[in-house]
């Protein structure tokens, strides 16, 4: 992958496809070619275990045996299997993540909590009316799905960059870091490793 990104901080559908295709060789996201290009990743996230801030504002585990706040919410299981698809906004051009709970239902609430590291909840929660990480129908299954809203992703990325000269698989390692690892989703170690930017 040598080829620079014609329109940075934006992607077009071909640079999102070759990106993606290096990332399916590499982790165990599974590419899908059916209708837009996408990867998907299916992950168990506790909910248990959500990170809080304490007093001082470091992130603590919440006590596992704390009968109190475990009953606090016992109509939610412990942990969930997560649904992550990523796929390319072709009217923003740049990559969004959206995500769907099997089995049970989250409120935004308990999205933030189990996925939002605490640390960038608040920002996140900033930004415009409703926050970044909104509800909205899946673009493909029409299915209740949270995401993170694209408008200010491309601004993310220009100012995250010390660099406008990237091939698509770094722009893809660079919102992993920015913007995947908002919702709980972190550089595919093995693509870094395979690729140009570890280089």
């Amino acid at each position: 992958m040598t080829k620079v990104l014609s329109h940075f901080p934006f992607i077009t559908v071909e640079e999102f496809e070759e990106a993606c295709r290096h990332i399916d060789r590499w982790s165990e996201f599974e590419l899908s070619l059916a209708g837009p290009v996408s990867l998907k990743l299916s992950k168990s996230t506790s909910l248990n275990a959500i990170h809080k801030p304490d007093e001082d504002g470091d992130e603590n585990e919440v006590n596992e045996d704390d009968e109190e706040l475990l009953q606090s919410d016992s109509n939610v299981p412990p942990a969930v299997r997560l649904d992550y698809e990523i796929m390319l906004s072709t009217s923003y051009r740049v990559p969004v993540v959206y995500m769907q709970c099997r089995d049970s239902y989250l409120s935004i609430d308990q999205v933030y909590d189990a996925l939002v590291p605490a640390s960038g909840s608040s920002a996140m929660r900033a930004v415009g009316v409703l926050g970044a990480l909104s509800m909205t129908d899946h673009p493909l299954t029409g299915l209740p799905a949270y995401f993170v809203h694209p408008c200010r992703t491309a601004e993310a990325i220009r100012s995250s960059s010390a660099s406008s000269q990237m091939d698509p698989l770094a722009y893809m390692m660079l919102w992993f870091g920015v913007i995947g690892s908002s919702v709980g989703l972190s550089v595919p170690t093995k693509v870094a490793l395979h690729s140009n930017i570890c280089n």
